[in-house]
């Protein structure tokens, strides 16, 4: 089923960049559905695919930059998926360049949680596409977060911040969010809810920062949350 929902939204002719938002699930359904189409994914020279725990940064730019630069060895195209979680301004303006001059043997698969993650001018130069179903890891992360007792929440910031796990706290904030938007549908004047919601987008900001301090993000909304299903 997902797949086919891919294909619904990725079909000829291609667009050059598509910027996919989800979790990492969608990473490994961009690469099915390339199988699906005839691509070789496997030991294939023209298809890369990585996923980048650590954020993006400057040099890892300039590397796939340099991957676009060279030219399809066994077909016509060179496809590029990538997982990025988080990006800095220097990495996108690389970027940017690959995606205004792109080469016409070269295209793009990004996954990230959020594309709220890029740049304007980026997201300006690629086809959006956005999950047609509910990130269930990342709510099902934040429920547990939501639901626990500060001194457990405490413990998960802790844990998360020890392993540099910046996935696993993008996909609480972002589960979050999207909690407290669907509550908010269904009760739009909850001041709980609006000051919860407003302390969510203020650490999704910091969480995408460059050099994010992710206990301190954890922390600060175990502490301003209210504890419960809301």
């Amino acid at each position: 089923m997902q797949s086919q929902s891919l294909k619904e939204k990725i079909h000829p002719p291609f667009h050059h960049a598509y910027i996919i938002e989800g979790s990492s699930d969608r990473f490994d359904e961009v690469v099915a559905f390339l199988n699906e189409c005839g691509i070789e994914t496997k030991s294939n020279p023209d298809f890369f695919a990585t996923k980048f725990k650590e954020r993006f940064g400057i040099n890892d730019a300039r590397y796939i930059k340099s991957l676009h630069t060279l030219k399809p060895t066994q077909g016509e195209m060179r496809f590029f998926v990538l997982e990025i979680l988080s990006i800095t301004v220097e990495a996108q303006n690389a970027l940017l360049k690959v995606l205004e001059e792109p080469s016409g043997g070269s295209l793009f698969f990004i996954v990230t949680p959020s594309k709220e993650v890029f740049l304007p001018t980026i997201l300006s130069r690629a086809e959006i596409i956005k999950s047609p179903w509910q990130d269930s890891t990342s709510t099902e992360e934040a429920q547990i977060f939501l639901s626990s007792k500060v001194s457990d929440r405490l413990k998960i910031a802790e844990k998360i911040a020890k392993s540099k796990d910046v996935s696993k706290a993008v996909s609480i904030v972002t589960g979050l969010e999207q909690i407290l938007a669907d509550k908010m549908n269904e009760n739009p004047d909850n001041i709980s809810l609006i000051e919860a919601m407003r302390e969510v987008l203020k650490m999704e900001r910091f969480v995408r920062s460059r050099s994010p301090s992710l206990k301190m993000i954890l922390e600060h909304l175990a502490l301003s949350v209210p504890v419960g299903k809301l």
